[in-house]
């Protein structure tokens, strides 16, 4: 798509308003596409140590970090926290910024 909208318009050597709106857009998108990656990936760390029948259920047990070494503890903290607010952060944050990244390419 990025480059049938490039061949549209005559080829010229310094960066233009929409040649910067288009890369702001593909680096928009990879980011989300790492977020989801990471989401998914919490999400499902997240499910496997606190015991995979209870999160299939979506009860998790208040004592699921027990048993668990010292660094499992830490990472069960450390997923729970981004399986849990990453992406409702990511779901406000991202539009706000490429609102502000477009009206300032775009101004």
């Amino acid at each position: 798509m990025m480059n049938a909208l490039m061949q549209m318009i005559p080829p010229i050597s310094y960066d233009t308003r929409l040649s910067n709106f288009i890369l702001t857009t593909l680096l928009m998108i990879s980011a989300h596409m790492l977020e989801f990656g990471i989401a998914h990936y919490a999400m499902r760390r997240y499910k496997t140590l606190s015991g995979q029948d209870l999160a299939s259920h979506g009860i998790v047990h208040a004592n699921a970090e027990k048993g668990l070494t010292q660094l499992a503890k830490i990472e069960f903290m450390v997923v729970k926290h981004i399986h849990l607010r990453f992406e409702m952060v990511m779901r406000f944050l991202s539009p706000v910024v490429y609102a502000i990244a477009a009206g300032v390419i775009l101004h």
